[in-house]
């Protein structure tokens, strides 16, 4: 619409249109737009919510959940797919951190075609769909059509999760979906009260939080997402302990699309809220698809994988047994290994996964071999780059087995798997073992050279390093850990491992990590105080050196910082004010080195990307122009006519 009421038509067309969240575009919202371009890609999901308008309702309310209707009217993605054109089906999911999060959907409005990947569960959070049964709950179906026992354990959940945040937690941002706009309410009604008891909560809500807590309602949530999604079904029993059949809007045409939306939202973790179980769902008085899927729906966040029907086409890839698969894992468990094979429930399985022994639900290496699911990949780039690198970003440590290489040398092979299990750096799959070992002594030297000369780009890649928090163990046994002197070992040996894990860092941030430990929730000039004691009382030789505010571990300075540490992905960043700006000019110089040139307007959005932050927030632009600042000042980069670009070849100062 601003496209239509601003752009004179004789303004110049542009070469590409592109429409995303197209399901949800009328087609006369989209025509203004459309005129104005020579081509269009229309982006949507058919799967998902309509465009609608709300209506009061004319019928008897004793038959509706809601008063307030809503009407489905075409898209201009249902346009486009009338009209025959070109269409592509996007098949790869990853935004899930956990396969579980999207198996319903993709069993159910999918046609299980789209290609997920395993998790390696390698992460200290709990992950995937989890049931919550509200036992006390009733459905208040007479009146306030919400349910207050459920809206309670919602907002419960929240104050317990931003509270541990406080304290230290791995923060993780999160969303609440309610079915009805009435429990929306409800719910929002009861989190104002327990941000009054708990102002320790408000750093997870807007103005703090890069991604804010949201509560919103099956209309309203498209195109949201978060890493914790808490769901409220709301309906169940009333008073008397009878169950409607009337679930708002899924009981219309269309209402499992909703359905769809609601539970597809969740990056890491979807909680289901329920007061009704599925069994309390008759199906031969409804005949609405949306009904039948919450039913199953329910049977699938307590049960899992077990409630879906198992159809022979998900099981093509898994059991096709490869010779080769079965012999490594023979020759690792003969070696006394755990070894899973065919891990994932899509057409995208890790072959192998060796488990952790005290933990077989935790994969310390995947091991990928030149099999039936290598052979499936469309494309080479699919099949030795993008899969493993959607993988590493879910957590897997990986490693290629060439069949060539086992028929060769068993044995060899299986030392290596070993060596690479207890090694500290991950094995790049896709790339022979000995290609740097093969180079002659007296090549090196040249080789090395020619490299740096005609492909920069690899060194680029190792200025890239993964921010990953220190995992410390809780100190028990004192009262008030942090400033009980008889705990002051434990305390300072943390502050060693975090300062070897993750320097440099913010007083701030290792503040709120040594709270985490010490069951603290409130970040205090006490405790601001007591952790630069602790500091001060390090040996000599461990003592850090603050920089504004950031402490650099003994013997680096900003000046020797020549790497960033960006977010995995689908992680939480860090905050914007905990990275010293030497950090940040690292990310931007090497932004510059991939765009060439930037309009100054453009600079701080794309640092905030290169460093894993979603959205640019006013705390995040504030630090990234500290950092853009000082990539200035170093004589990194150049301020010309508008644009940030590279200083010319040779006037680069600094490291």
């Amino acid at each position: 619409l601003s496209v239509a009421q601003y752009l004179s038509p004789e303004y110049p067309k542009a070469d590409l249109v592109i429409f995303d969240e197209a399901s949800q575009i009328p087609v006369w919202d989209a025509i203004g737009a459309l005129a104005r371009g020579h081509n269009a890609v229309v982006v949507g999901d058919s799967r998902q919510l309509p465009p609608t308008t709300f209506f009061r309702s004319q019928e008897n309310e004793d038959d509706l959940e809601d008063d307030t209707l809503v009407a489905e009217v075409e898209s201009i993605l249902d346009e486009c797919e009338a009209g025959g054109l070109p269409s592509l089906h996007l098949g790869w999911h990853y935004r899930s951190r956990h396969e579980d999060l999207i198996a319903f959907s993709n069993h159910h409005y999918y046609d299980n075609q789209l290609m997920t990947f395993p998790a390696s569960n390698t992460h200290e959070e709990p992950m995937g769909v989890r049931l919550v049964p509200v036992t006390e709950g009733v459905y208040d179906r007479s009146s306030s059509r919400t349910n207050r026992a459920e809206a309670q354990a919602v907002v419960d959940e929240i104050t317990r999760r931003l509270l541990a945040q406080s304290r230290g937690a791995p923060a993780q941002s999160l969303g609440v979906v309610a079915f009805s706009r009435a429990q929306q309410e409800q719910i929002e009604d009861l989190l104002e009260t327990a941000r009054r008891n708990h102002p320790a909560l408000e750093a997870g809500f807007e103005g703090q939080a890069e991604e804010p807590v949201f509560v919103k309602n099956l209309e309203n949530v498209q195109g949201d997402e978060r890493d914790v999604i808490l769901f409220s079904i709301c309906y169940g029993p009333d008073s008397e302990g009878r169950v409607s059949m009337n679930f708002g809007p899924l009981n219309r045409e269309g209402g499992e699309r909703r359905l769809n939306v609601a539970i597809t939202r969740a990056r890491k973790q979807l909680v289901v809220f329920s007061t009704l179980r599925p069994e309390q769902i008759d199906l031969s008085r409804s005949r609405a698809l949306g009904v039948a899927h919450l039913r199953s729906f329910l049977e699938y966040a307590n049960r899992g994988h077990a409630a879906l029907p198992v159809r022979h086409a998900d099981r093509t890839v898994h059991e096709s047994e490869s010779p080769l698969i079965d012999a490594v894992a023979g020759g690792l468990r003969q070696r006394g290994h755990k070894v899973v094979t065919h891990i994932g429930h899509s057409t995208q399985p890790v072959d192998l996964a060796i488990c952790d022994p005290d933990n077989p639900q935790r994969f310390l290496l995947g091991i990928e071999c030149d099999g039936t699911t290598y052979s499936h990949g469309a494309t080479a780039r699919d099949r030795d780059r993008l899969r493993q690198s959607v993988l590493r970003g879910l957590g897997w440590k990986l490693c290629r087995l060439w069949s060539s290489d086992w028929l060769q040398d068993p044995e060899r092979e299986l030392d290596r798997l070993e060596t690479l299990l207890h090694g500290e750096e991950d094995h790049e799959p896709g790339a022979p073992d000995a290609a740097e070992d093969d180079v002659p002594a007296e090549e090196e030297s040249e080789t090395e050279e020619t490299a740096q000369k005609e492909e920069p780009q690899l060194k680029l890649a190792e200025e890239i390093e993964i921010y990953r928090p220190t995992v410390l163990e809780t100190v028990s046994g004192f009262e008030d850990p942090l400033f009980n002197e008889s705990a002051r070992g434990q305390m300072e040996d943390a502050i060693r491992r975090i300062l070897k894990g993750e320097s440099p860092i913010s007083h701030s941030l290792l503040c709120r990590r040594l709270m985490s430990i010490s069951g603290l929730e409130r970040l205090t000039g006490r405790v601001r105080k007591r952790v630069r004691e602790l500091v001060a009382g390090l040996h000599e030789e461990e003592q850090p050196t603050l920089y504004q505010n950031i402490y650099f571990r003994p013997g680096t300075t900003p000046d020797t910082m020549t790497t960033f540490r960006t977010a995995a992905l689908g992680e939480v960043p860090r905050q914007a004010d905990d990275i010293h700006p030497v950090e940040i000019a690292n990310a931007a110089r090497r932004v510059l080195e991939e765009q060439i040139a930037l309009p100054l307007e453009d600079m701080p959005k794309e640092c905030a990307r290169m460093l894993g932050f979603p959205r640019l927030g006013s705390k995040v632009r504030r630090s990234m122009e500290h950092g853009i600042e000082e990539m200035l000042n170093r004589g990194w980069a150049v301020n010309d006519d508008g644009h940030y670009r590279l200083p010319p070849t040779g006037s680069t100062q600094g490291p």
